[in-house]
């Protein structure tokens, strides 16, 4: 499952992230077992990335520039990336006493208990569960490159509540920890032709900063404070990327250093009980809301398994502002009429709105696609593991900003309104065979049947449309409804075994159907 070791394991972590940046240019993507696991190492990466170039420090047009030019060369200079890793080589090692990678040597005596190394990896049976995805048992020694993208996946996405007990020196203990910073969210990515494009255009522009130094837990040398309120408050663009996990882990290793034996894993800082101080992640699409108390909420747009990669086109790229409310996702029963919070789209989408439309940046633009990460999940169990590409660029570079060619706007606009009146019609059908009791109506399986058929075929339409974009073809609305009307036919049919449902189904068809009326206004005299 796992393929086999890296070549620079057990040595370190240092060898596999420098030679990911000396060779970008000639690497397509990283290959990691997990969307989780790939969520973060592209955070580290991002963040090496900017450190190496300049990125971490320059701000406003000086930052547009550096980017631009940083893409005309084509490639990260070999002797800052050299020199970067022999700076922090000492805190990336897997397995050390003194500052092993992203783990906390002080567990060993605050964390009393030792768990099973199979506890760090995701889809291994505990207990009496059924075997899933891998047969081996909890306690059977984790190898080491398992063990590398089981601790980057945790630190990103474990799950939150109960954990080994931690006691810090004069403080009471606790055995509860919060969820990981990325867990139930969607990751977006810009995703270009090599890693090198893809690492810088994913580096951000300036963000707010909190106090402290803005540093990678390998680059330095002290021990975190669980208590310090610091910790969780990110200090800049670097400590936001690679600094919010909630868990600690400690690893203890095989006397060879090819596999963990045990391993140590609790809750990482408690210094405001289980509330995270709030950051804007630049990979997250953001909801805005007014809180009970009158104040602005910002939190990360939940991850949704139903909802496709297309779907968000519009919030991602058309850079959604809260002034521009987007409505409620039609798909969630009962919430049709309402509006949902704003929602703002990650900040690196925004920052392709300028400073690429010439030169060499642009071609690198023009050619960039989306990829997205997720892991849908509730409190406890994982529910879904995903990721999802663009299969065709969706940029375009117009002098010095960054547009959605009209084309894909419009197919997405076409496609939503084609499942408006799906919607309307089905739930129309619906209540009409519940007799009027809408209540009823509510748990009844035909909307939910008509709306899983046509966003499944409506996606297939929608990158026909992309295609015929990049060859200068217009777009011409109604290629959609087509779809919805099949959706509905198949989806009702087994409600067509009776008179009632024959009339139910047909009276309401018509909504997908019928012409709408020519205007009734008579031009001016």
């Amino acid at each position: 499952m796992y393929g086999p070791p890296p070549p620079w394991l057990p040595g370190g972590l240092v060898g596999g992230y420098a030679q990911a940046l000396s060779t970008a240019h000639l690497i397509d993507h990283i290959d990691v077992p997990y969307e989780a696991t790939e969520s973060v190492v592209v955070r580290n990466l991002v963040a090496m990335a900017m450190r190496v170039t300049g990125l971490d420090r320059a701000r406003g047009q000086e930052w547009q520039r550096l980017r631009a030019r940083v893409l005309a060369e084509g490639r990260f200079d070999a002797a800052r990336v050299e020199a970067y890793f022999a700076a922090h080589r000492h805190r990336m090692w897997l397995f050390d006493d003194a500052c092993p990678y992203r783990q906390v040597p002080a567990l060993r005596d605050e964390c009393k208990d030792w768990a099973a190394p199979g506890k760090l990896v995701y889809g291994l049976p505990s207990g009496n569960n059924h075997v899933w995805f891998d047969k081996r048992d909890q306690d059977t020694p984790l190898p080491a490159h398992v063990a590398v993208w089981s601790l980057e996946a945790l630190l990103g996405v474990g799950a939150g509540g109960g954990c080994g007990t931690r006691k810090p020196a004069g403080h009471p203990a606790r055995s509860k920890t919060a969820a990981g910073p990325y867990r139930n969210t969607v990751s977006y990515f810009v995703k270009g032709r090599t890693l090198f494009e893809t690492l810088v255009l994913n580096c951000p522009s300036a963000l707010p900063t909190g106090p402290g130094e803005d540093l990678a837990p390998w680059e330095t040398d002290a021990i975190p404070d669980p208590l310090a309120p610091a910790l969780a408050a990110p200090s800049g663009r670097v400590s936001l990327l690679t600094g919010r996990s909630r868990h600690a882990v400690l690893l203890d290793p095989a006397p060879d250093g090819r596999a963990v034996l045990r391993l140590k894993l609790t809750w990482a800082f408690n210094a405001a009980g289980d509330k995270m101080p709030p950051a804007l992640d630049p990979f997250l699409m953001h909801a805005h809301s007014m809180g009970k108390d009158g104040r602005e909420q910002i939190r990360p747009v939940p991850a949704d398994p139903d909802r496709a990669l297309w779907r968000n086109v519009d919030s991602l790229i058309a850079h959604a502002r809260p002034s521009a409310p987007r409505t409620a996702d039609p798909d969630k029963p009962g919430k049709s009429s309402k509006k949902s919070a704003p929602v703002v789209a990650p900040q690196v989408f925004t920052d392709l709105s300028a400073g690429l439309g010439s030169g060499p940046a642009a071609a690198v633009l023009r050619a960039a696609r989306v990829r997205a990460l997720s892991c849908a999940a509730d409190k406890a169990d994982d529910v879904l593991w995903w990721s999802a590409d663009s299969p065709y660029p969706l940029f375009r570079p117009v002098g010095d900003r960054t547009l959605v060619p009209p084309t894909v706007r419009a197919a997405h606009t076409d496609a939503e309104n084609a499942f408006v009146l799906l919607d309307r019609a089905t739930k129309q059908m619906t209540t009409a065979m519940c007799a009027g009791n809408r209540d009823r109506a509510v748990g009844m399986h035909w909307p939910a049947d008509a709306r899983r058929l046509f966003w499944d075929r409506a996606e297939v339409v929608f990158w026909q449309a992309v295609s015929a974009a990049r060859d200068g073809q217009p777009y011409e609305p109604g290629h959609f409804l087509p779809v919805a009307v099949a959706a509905y036919d198949e989806s009702t049919a087994t409600a067509t075994q009776s008179p009632r449902g024959i009339q139910a189904v047909a009276r309401a068809r018509i909504i997908l159907t019928r012409r709408p009326k020519p205007s009734s206004r008579k031009a001016a005299a």
